[in-house]
């Protein structure tokens, strides 16, 4: 279960990247103190919460609700690269959080989010663009998430099979 948590919870941008700007000199705490808007007629809420809202969107607008399969034919395994990174497990989860780093830098602080308020009344709106292209990088990092715990438990069941392992009981 906790495999599961940290795999799951390093997919958003935010949960590895912050900005430090004139607005935001001492950071923005991961997106907590930043602010945009989805749509003009939208709350504003911290980027933080954006993404995340992002990626629980990306799991239920899925047709029939059937989520997991609907990620899994949009985003199939051998579109995510990445994946079959090799090393031991510190050095896989290191890679991953550095991915992760990449993302903030390169799409979750451009655009809009780069110019996010630290003040809710004054959030920028996103575009449709940049609101389509959020969903879709959702989507993908869930998927990615996915593929790497169905990876990490098949890897932990070789080793156990590998050692007779027993659970215990």
């Amino acid at each position: 279960r906790c495999l599961i948590h940290i795999v799951r919870d390093m997919q958003p941008p935010m949960h590895a990247g912050h900005q430090m700007t004139a607005s935001f000199p001492a950071t923005d705490r991961a997106g907590e103190l930043s602010f945009v808007r989805r749509f003009a007629d939208s709350q504003p809420v911290n980027l933080h919460q954006h993404w995340d809202q992002m990626f629980q969107q990306a799991r239920v607008s899925a047709p029939g609700g059937d989520w997991a399969a609907a990620l899994a034919r949009a985003w199939p395994r051998d579109r995510i690269t990445g994946l079959n990174r090799k090393g031991s497990a510190v050095y896989q989860f290191a890679s991953q959080v550095e991915e992760t780093r990449e993302l903030a830098r390169l799409v979750a602080y451009r655009g809009t989010f780069a110019r996010a308020a630290p003040l809710g009344q004054a959030a920028p709106i996103m575009t449709a663009h940049e609101n389509a292209y959020a969903l879709a990088l959702a989507g993908r990092r869930v998927a990615t998430a996915g593929y790497r715990i169905a990876d990490m438990l098949a890897l932990a069941i070789d080793q156990a099979a590998a050692t007779s392992a027993v659970c215990p009981t």
